[in-house]
Parts: C-alpha cells; sequence; structure tokens
C-alpha cells in the first residue's frame, strides 16, 4: 500500500519508490495554483514529491532544498515519477527528458522583458502530463485513491493573494 497524504507519514512500511503515491491534485486545481502564482505553486509541487521520496526512501535528502533548485533535480523527479508508473504498466508517449526541458523552458520565461514574463504561469504545461501520470500510477498502487478536488482555504488564500498582487503589478505596469 502507498502513502496516502491523510495518512500519518511515520507510518509507512513500503519504503522502495516503486510504490510511492507521489503527491497528486486534479489538473485544473494545479493550472489555477499555477497560473495564479505565475508559475511558483511548482516548487511546492517539488517540494511534496521530495517529501513522500524522502519518507519512502529514509534518504537524506532535502526536499526543500530540491525544490528550490528544481532546475537541477528536476530531471531526477520525473525519472523516479516514470520509473514507478512503467512498473505499474502506466505507458507515456513523453519522456522525462521531455517533461524537464519544457519546464526548463517555460520556467525561462519569468527574464523575458514586460510583459513577456506574464507568461511565466505556461510552466504548468509539463506537471499537467505529469499529474495524469502520476494519478493513473497511484490508482494502480491502491485503487481506492482518490484526489481531492476541493480548493483547501490555504489553497484558496494563495490563490486570491496571488492574483491580487499579480493585478497590482499589472496596474502598476499601466
Amino acid at each position: 500500500m502507498g502513502l496516502n497524504m491523510g495518512q500519518d507519514m511515520e507510518d509507512c512500511e513500503k519504503k522502495d519508490n516503486e510504490t510511492i503515491e507521489y503527491y497528486c491534485l486534479p489538473a485544473i486545481k494545479l493550472a489555477i495554483l499555477s497560473l495564479a502564482t505565475l508559475g511558483l505553486y511548482s516548487i511546492f509541487w517539488f517540494y511534496e514529491n521530495w517529501r513522500i521520496i524522502k519518507i519512502y526512501d529514509k534518504s537524506n535528502i532535502h526536499p526543500f532544498a530540491r525544490a528550490i533548485f528544481s532546475v537541477f533535480y528536476g530531471l531526477s523527479l520525473f525519472k523516479k515519477i516514470y520509473h514507478s508508473a512503467d512498473i505499474h504498466g502506466v505507458r507515456s508517449i513523453y519522456k522525462p527528458l521531455n517533461h524537464y526541458l519544457l519546464f526548463l523552458a517555460l520556467s525561462s520565461i519569468i527574464f523575458l522583458p514586460d510583459p513577456w514574463w506574464l507568461l511565466a504561469g505556461l510552466n504548468v504545461l509539463p506537471f499537467l502530463a505529469i499529474q495524469k501520470v502520476i494519478q493513473i500510477n497511484n490508482r494502480k498502487i491502491d485503487p481506492s485513491f482518490r484526489t481531492k478536488k476541493r480548493f483547501s482555504k490555504r489553497e484558496i488564500a494563495i490563490t486570491i493573494t496571488s492574483v491580487a498582487l499579480l493585478l497590482f503589478g499589472l496596474i502598476q505596469m499601466i
């Protein structure tokens, strides 16, 4: 049995990355949170997946550092996810390297001049395909697995705050 997000992490018995239930949320929720934060939500997404891997592998990795430096560790995470999915018979036409390169390209948009940096939220695109693989993989590991569709109060607050800051920034540009 894999790790459920509501389950106490210390109680996990299985510790190999072939049975990990990776961090999973519905595509629409991922898209909204990523677009509202101009792609910064991807840092949280990386953090959650590395945190789960640390628990399963009982490794000394630092999930926060790997999330912050996702440009260096992203490919490794994508490979782990796809390896686990492949073992469970989940096939994808995309490869981890494709998603990683797309992630790097779309993440670099933030460095473009006004107004092009506003497209930085598009870095969610590779994550949408990866989330689909994660959802199928998690269901193969645990057929009762379901993603949490409702927004939490924290997610609502993040979205509202991010959109407000974005609008304030846009008004300042005018």
